[in-house]
């Protein structure tokens, strides 16, 4: 082989490698706009508050139903409910963040009652608010997935008693 032949084959091949580094380059950009066009796996959405300076959601359920706790305009902690149809709906005061929301929208809580005791509660789409019974005292929702137990203490004995998840010696807990 000539000089010159050899010359033209070096810039031959030469021209082939940029051509095939300026494919894969084009390919790369056109896998990472596919890529990015695709929806994302989720959404994100700042909950409003109830009037107050602070909104914090502690659970979520499968239809996007969001509860949690939110202050309002005067400083007291309501129970909220939050999903895409209906915006932000004030459930009433609750005593703790100790709020559980299962599959069909029911939520457990736990309120004052007018003697300053505390009661758990569960709310319903079609039931409202339903106030759980005592063995004479307070009552303490524990809310955990999707069995809810919780505590009711006794008057004639200075400590509560604690149910087990369907049902204890002296208490029975709810699940929903």
């Amino acid at each position: 082989m000539e000089l010159r032949e050899v010359r033209a084959f070096m810039r031959s091949r030469r021209r082939l490698v940029a051509v095939c580094l300026l494919l894969a380059l084009g390919s790369a950009v056109i896998v990472t706009v596919l890529r990015s066009s695709q929806p994302p796996l989720y959404r994100v959405t700042i909950l409003p508050t109830l009037g107050g300076s602070h909104t914090v959601a502690h659970a979520i359920n499968d239809r996007g139903q969001v509860v949690g706790v939110s202050e309002r305009a005067d400083g007291s902690s309501h129970l909220f409910l939050w999903d895409r149809e209906n915006g932000m709906r004030d459930l009433g005061p609750v005593v703790n963040d100790l709020v559980q929301i299962n599959g069909v929208g029911q939520i457990v809580a736990t309120m004052r009652d007018p003697n300053d005791n505390n009661r758990a509660f569960v709310w319903g789409p079609n039931s409202g608010r339903r106030v759980l019974p005592t063995l004479g005292g307070g009552t303490m929702a524990s809310p955990g997935g999707s069995t809810m137990s919780g505590r009711s203490s006794d008057v004639r004995k200075p400590r509560p008693e604690t149910a087990t998840p369907l049902s204890g010696t002296r208490t029975t807990a709810y699940a929903i």
